[in-house]
């Protein structure tokens, strides 16, 4: 039974120095590492290729929207001056028309609340229109004028 195990023994160390020899061999060899860094290189420069095409429409593209930028830029100052004259323009205008209502205001004799007559009926109104009929008057240049009762 020890010449069994001994001689098991022996094969099982005769079969793991071939390995160690194999492998030995396998890594000093280095063929796979080799191989292994070829196909990472081209890998590598198939990977870049498709980058660099993508990097440059990329580019374009922010190249682009960077011009169109900087034009709305150079834009705006001239359109904000646009917008200040005309906010101007028109505090002017409403300045002018604040003067003409004051001035209207001051000649007006009224009263600025509403009337609490109520309206005439249609016979005061055709009534009114022929009294005013009758004061235009034609005159021997024949103009018309207006005479007013006292």
């Amino acid at each position: 039974m020890q010449e069994e195990i001994k001689k098991r023994v022996n094969e099982v160390q005769k079969h793991v120095q071939t390995i160690r020899k194999d492998l030995s061999k396998f890594f000093k060899d280095a063929k796979f590492i080799d191989e292994a860094k070829n196909y990472a290189k081209k890998q590598r420069t198939q990977i870049e290729s498709l980058l660099k095409k993508d990097i440059t429409k990329v580019r374009a593209e922010v190249d682009k929207q960077i011009k169109d930028l900087e034009k709305l830029l150079n834009q705006l100052p001239k359109e904000i001056q646009k917008a200040k004259k005309f906010v101007e323009s028109q505090r002017v205008e409403l300045d002018s028309l604040k003067k003409l209502v004051k001035d209207l205001k001051g000649n007006w004799k009224g009263s600025t609340k509403p009337s609490k007559r109520k309206k005439s009926s249609s016979k005061k109104t055709k009534r009114k229109r022929s009294t005013t009929a009758s004061r235009v008057k034609a005159t021997s240049s024949g103009s018309a004028s207006i005479q007013t009762q006292a």
